[in-house]
């Protein structure tokens, strides 16, 4: 395959080779992607933090839609677009409970943006300094019916990051903007080489 592990002790070489492969065609609208969920099983674009011991996300129950945290843990599937938009149906969110969009870049720095119980909050952790959830930087009281649905749009702009969402199809309004989104860079110790991941996100407190 290639690209290729090299031998213990090789040192890597400043030009290498490609294999001979064959002309692509172009891919108009590669710079955009959508998801119905109306397959039988999640597509490999998608990407997961672990590998659950059990099942733990659904695209049966409800055709055209995905649901998450089958086994009663934090939930996370992801892709590495810089725009990510998500329709929540399902609004009727418990105290403790957290539903909507993450951008990750490892356990100590990520963006949560979504419904916190009866609140549409922005949350940031920056370290191990803040809270394992993240510290709420921006929230407003959603009154929303349950049967409403809640679009949400997260934008990565370079080093900044903007969060705006829409209810029942209305306009899109920004909850925060130009958000710091060097909390995400790899300049921090430790943080893999996978980058930012931003996707769907779902968790309730551990009983």
């Amino acid at each position: 395959g290639w690209p290729e592990i090299l031998p213990s002790g090789k040192a890597v070489p400043l030009v290498a080779k490609r294999p001979k492969l064959p002309k692509s065609k172009a891919q108009p609208g590669w710079l955009q992607w959508r998801d119905d969920f109306n397959r039988k099983a999640l597509g490999a674009e998608w990407l997961t933090r672990r590998a659950p011991q059990q099942a733990w996300l659904d695209l049966q129950g409800a055709p055209g839609s995905l649901t998450l945290g089958g086994d009663g843990k934090t939930s996370f599937v992801g892709h590495s677009h810089a725009v990510v938009e998500t329709e929540l149906r399902k609004a009727n969110i418990l105290a403790g409970e957290r539903a909507g969009l993450a951008a990750i870049a490892d356990e100590n720095h990520h963006y949560f943006f979504g419904l916190q119980g009866e609140n549409l909050v922005v949350a940031v952790r920056d370290g191990a300094k803040d809270p394992e959830i993240g510290r709420i930087i921006a929230q407003l009281r959603f009154n929303g019916p349950a049967n409403n649905a809640l679009r949400l749009r997260m934008t990565a702009k370079g080093s900044k990051y903007d969060f705006a969402y829409s209810v029942a199809g209305d306009e899109w309004k920004t909850l925060l903007a130009d958000a710091d989104g060097r909390v995400l860079a790899t300049e921090h110790d430790g943080l893999l080489f996978t980058g930012t991941v931003i996707g769907l996100y779902a968790s309730r407190p551990s009983s």
